[in-house]
């Protein structure tokens, strides 16, 4: 990997990526914050502006539609949301929008987005409209947001910090190792309507003690049953091996896995399972 292996290998260095094709929601109005609190899992009342936290939005039976941050800008709340699931959180929040004073604006298309991950605290760079942090991809990943037009001088900007710094521009396979190394799930590998949030460590997710939202009762019940039929772990690999592989012990087939990869920092395959 040349540079990308060194940064791995070094966490003093920082790293670019290009996170644009996240949906972007805005959520305003006077009920806003009462709105979202009865439908998202985590405590949303909770947030002081310029916190942000992630969140889950689960079916009536607590499984997973999406997972993804939401934070307090002060006068709205901005909801990042994976594009795969983009349009399903936009159709169940205007399905449940309608009797509040809220309003909902998908500025998606609007609005780009670079990431960085490393040594955050000295960067001088400025989005024109937010920047936070982004734990989604690892535990040192700080997000910016700019208007379409003016993107293509944040990225230089941020671009040329990173560089100076030693770092560079990661692609979606060293994007990928990131999340891996981090035990992190992600839509289309991971997560689907199929899982509950507790089977796939989701629990920083939720709140235990607000009171209710959209799948809570199924949530209480399984945290408070205490059994879980399966969860995902993240192992290392003898070899190279694919996604939806089975994973055995000993000659019992106990799961497969999910996100593969390969670590720089451990020289060695890793997989989510």
């Amino acid at each position: 990997m040349g540079i990308l292996e060194e940064y791995w290998a070094a966490k003093e260095k920082i790293a670019l990526a290009d996170l644009s094709s996240l949906g972007k929601l805005l959520i305003s109005g006077p009920d806003a914050q009462d709105f979202l609190q009865g439908l998202l899992s985590n405590d949303i009342k909770a947030l002081k502006p310029g916190d942000g936290v992630p969140t889950c939005l689960l079916t009536p039976k607590g499984r997973l539609v999406a997972y993804f941050m939401i934070y307090n800008r002060g006068d709205d709340f901005l909801a990042l949301i994976p594009s795969s699931v983009k349009d399903q959180v936009l159709r169940i929040l205007k399905q449940n929008v309608v009797l509040t004073e809220s309003s909902l604006l998908d500025i998606s298309s609007d609005f780009k987005a670079a990431y960085v991950t490393g040594p955050l605290a000295s960067l001088p760079a400025k989005s024109d409209l937010f920047e936070g942090p982004y734990p989604m991809l690892g535990p040192n990943g700080f997000i910016f947001l700019s208007p379409a037009a003016k993107f293509a001088n944040l990225w230089r900007e941020l671009e040329t910090i990173v560089k100076e710094k030693g770092g560079d521009v990661l692609g979606c396979e060293a994007m990928g190792s990131l999340r891996v190394e981090a035990g992190l799930p992600a839509h289309g590998m991971e997560l689907d309507e199929t899982v509950f949030p507790l089977e796939v460590n989701l629990d920083h997710a939720l709140s235990f003690t607000k009171g209710c939202y959209l799948g809570q009762e199924t949530i209480a019940h399984i945290k408070n049953r205490g059994h879980l039929n399966r969860k995902l772990i993240g192992i290392k690999i003898d070899g190279k091996v694919n996604p939806k592989s089975d994973v055995f012990v000993e000659n019992t087939q106990i799961g497969q896995t999910t996100s593969v990869c390969f670590s720089p920092i451990l020289k060695e395959h890793l997989a989510l399972a």
